[in-house]
Order: structure tokens, then C-alpha cells, then sequence
């Protein structure tokens, strides 16, 4: 062996047990955290990403860039009567003319 390396051998040694210690705790630490407590973090992932929010909103208006309507909304109402299932036609008349109050 040359005069050198028995000259830092102990000092290398000693180097490298701390690198290995170093790894070893880094290998704990990861084990940990990821095998042990790994649901805990994601579940604070997850508070911390994600937020549910309603925003009410008209449906089918469409606007442009700077806020002007291309569309607006026009409420309507479609009645539909099955006539073979009508067993009193004049009643069904005045029915639907007194809600919708048209004759």
C-alpha cells in the first residue's frame, strides 16, 4: 500500500461511514414519509389543492371579450296534451285557460 492512502485511510473511513449514515437516515426519512405517514400527506395534498366552490350562473347567455351579450335568455313554456288519454276535453280547456290565462 503506498504511503498515501495509509497516510488518509482513517480519514477516508471515517468519510465514508458518514456519507453511509448520512444515506442510511435519508433512507429512514423517505421510508417514513412515504410508506408510514404517506395517506396523512396526501390528504393534506389534496386540502391544500383543491377547493369546491358554486358560482351561480345565468344558462345560455354567451358573452364577448369585453363582457357584451351575444345571446339573452327567453323564458318559454311548451304544453303537451296526449289527446287519445283526454276524457274531458272541455274541462282540460278551462284548466289550462285559467293557469296560463289565455282563453
Amino acid at each position: 500500500m503506498t504511503k498515501t492512502y495509509l497516510k488518509y485511510r482513517t480519514r477516508i473511513t471515517f468519510l465514508a461511514g458518514i456519507i453511509l449514515l448520512a444515506w442510511a437516515g435519508l433512507c429512514i426519512r423517505l421510508f417514513q414519509v412515504q410508506v408510514l405517514n404517506g395517506e396523512q400527506y396526501q390528504l393534506a395534498v389534496i386540502k391544500q389543492s383543491q377547493k369546491k366552490q358554486n358560482l351561480p350562473a345565468n344558462r345560455g347567455n354567451i358573452f364577448d371579450r369585453e363582457d357584451r351579450p351575444f345571446t339573452r335568455n327567453i323564458i318559454h313554456y311548451t304544453l303537451s296534451v296526449n289527446p287519445g288519454k283526454v276524457t274531458d276535453k272541455i274541462g282540460l280547456a278551462t284548466a289550462i285557460s285559467d293557469r296560463t290565462g289565455h282563453p
